[in-house]
């Protein structure tokens, strides 16, 4: 359940921190071979990038889920997902087209193995 303060939705860094706790509930680690022995690579436009010292495997926080092609801030995700657990109108589901799908999945419980 999303439980903080609507004034902190707005932070895309205390959102980061939100989506990998929920996302990667065991741990972050590397996708490919499961180490959590990573380096940061670069910064994507709202995602920082990881290289695994152990397989050179690249990846982010998004990688291996259902938003992994997704380009919003987290801020935006996490506002989605709290709309979505709220029960308020599916009215902007048709502005976000497949983020919308993405999002209810993820709000369902359902993670894309």
């Amino acid at each position: 359940m999303i439980d903080f303060a609507i004034t902190d939705l707005l932070d895309d860094t205390i959102c980061m921190i939100w989506l990998e706790r929920h996302l990667h509930p065991d741990g972050f680690n590397c996708p490919h071979c499961g180490s959590a022995n990573r380096r940061f690579f670069r910064q994507q436009k709202h995602f920082p990038a990881y290289r695994c010292r152990d397989c050179d495997g690249y990846y982010t926080l998004m990688t291996g889920t259902a938003f992994e092609k997704t380009r919003q801030r987290p801020a935006t995700l996490v506002l989605l997902l709290r709309g979505i657990t709220k029960g308020e109108s599916p009215a902007w589901r048709g502005n976000w087209g497949c983020h919308a799908n993405r999002c209810i999945r993820f709000a369902n419980g359902c993670r894309r193995t």
